[in-house]
């Protein structure tokens, strides 16, 4: 069960965007479906998709999203309205908010969680629709 996780918001994210690994995006991301980040991003970004943040990816920002697995590094807060996974080799040094939240043995993690309920991603979702 915990491999087919992992997989779910890799595989079927359908990613959409890719920053490669040698690329620097200096300012705000934000793209209307799924991202893949191997490259750096100096700025906040959002997703209404999910994200992935690749081995060598780096995220100096605050990241809005849908669903998120970090394997690079984030620092910055996370808001996830679903899943926010961080790999073993992933690195987060930020708060997170997020209905799930799985944290593999080695990754790190230096900052405060809030876990949602569903009635908050609901009244969230609303919001955002209105």
């Amino acid at each position: 069960m915990m491999a087919r996780n992992k997989v779910d918001v890799a595989a079927e994210a359908n990613m959409g965007c890719l920053i490669g690994a040698n690329s620097v995006v200096e300012g705000n991301f934000i793209t209307s479906e799924s991202a893949r980040i191997d490259g750096v991003i100096r700025g906040n970004v959002e997703a209404k998709g999910k994200l992935l943040i690749g081995a060598k990816g780096k995220v100096i920002g605050n990241i809005k999203t849908e669903g998120i697995m970090v394997s690079g590094e984030v620092n910055g807060d996370i808001e996830s309205a679903g899943r926010v996974e961080i790999s073993s080799t992933g690195v987060v040094n930020g708060d997170i908010r997020a209905k799930v939240l799985v944290i593999d043995e080695n990754a790190i993690f230096n900052g405060r969680c809030g876990m949602t309920t569903n009635a908050e991603v609901k009244e969230k979702t609303a919001e955002k629709v209105s």
